[in-house]
């Protein structure tokens, strides 16, 4: 076993563990201390990859956005057109976070410590989301479902959309109704999406 790869299974116990406690106790309760210890590791080995808690944290988001994009992608690349690929995408991503304990648990627990990482601290999430989204729109673009035109905007407003629902989830569309969230996709999101290629 290589160095570096110990180094990337002890970052994932780390991360792990830091989920877990953040997801069982709150940001605001769990300290460093308590992810070492449930990760099995001395609490030097939590600084040294970690130097303050708001890292931690920011690196359990980015790395809980990165298995959702992992699955979107999974889910939505079975899809060959846009206007499917946004309906689906969309009524997956409703299910996916309502049942995530960071996303959903957490931040309906301890929103006003959770809120600023899906906000003002979130740039480097939202900037992840739009890249991420990048290859279906131009794939679009391919097929000639869109104009050639820049599509980094389009990523920025589906990914701002989304966060706004994951920030804010209630409101007049009922998110546990599979067949008006595709619906209200269809006449909302695809058109969104459409009228500003």
């Amino acid at each position: 076993m290589t160095s570096a790869s110990a180094t990337d299974k002890t970052t994932a116990r780390i991360l792990d563990a830091a989920l877990a406690e953040f997801s069982a106790y709150g940001l605001r309760r769990t300290g460093m201390e308590d992810v070492a210890k449930r990760a099995g590791v001395a609490r030097a080995t939590v600084y040294r990859k970690f130097a303050v808690k708001e890292a931690l944290v920011q690196a359990v988001v980015l790395r809980e956005s990165r298995r959702y994009m992992d699955e979107f992608d999974a889910v939505v690349s079975k899809y060959g057109t846009l206007d499917e690929q946004v309906v689906e995408g969309w009524v997956f991503t409703l299910a996916y976070m309502s049942d995530h304990p960071l996303f959903n648990g957490l931040l309906r627990a301890d929103p006003e410590a959770m809120l600023p990482y899906l906000t003002i601290g979130n740039e480097e999430l939202l900037a992840a989301s739009r890249d991420f989204l990048l290859p279906f729109l131009t794939a679009a673009q391919e097929r000639g479902e869109m104009p050639d035109i820049d599509p980094r905007p389009v990523a920025e407003l589906m990914a701002r959309i989304v966060l706004s629902y994951v920030i804010s989830p209630a409101g007049c569309l009922d998110l546990a109704d599979e067949r008006r969230t595709r619906e209200f996709a269809r006449r909302h999101l695809v058109p969104a999406v459409r009228s500003r290629a």
